[in-house]
């Protein structure tokens, strides 16, 4: 965090730490809630910024949507969208378990 502190001091950007998490309302370092919510709080007009997203492809969808929408050019958008290496294993409900099915 020091290290994004001085390079944001020395460069002239702002950075925000944002969390999905619920729980992260109780530390006042991160901000929480979707990246796009957040954005969508702190600009109402993007139309000389240039914005970075990297995370899941939802995440970044969700901010190209805003950030297009509040008349950021499309060349100002930058983004790496990233899947989990490995889907995330799939839960059978109770009554399938029962079942034994499915």
């Amino acid at each position: 965090d020091d290290h994004l502190v001085e390079l944001a001091a020395k460069h002239g950007f702002n950075y925000q730490v944002a969390l999905s998490h619920e729980d992260a309302d109780d530390d006042i370092r991160f901000r929480a809630g979707p990246v796009h919510r957040i954005l969508g709080q702190d600009f109402d007009v993007m139309q000389h910024t240039r914005v970075y997203a990297a995370g899941p492809a939802a995440m970044v969808d969700a901010v190209r949507k805003l950030v297009l929408d509040r008349g950021l050019r499309s060349d100002a958008f930058h983004a790496h969208a990233f899947f989990p290496a490995k889907p995330p294993a799939t839960k059978r409900s109770w009554w399938a378990r029962l079942k034994g099915t499915a």
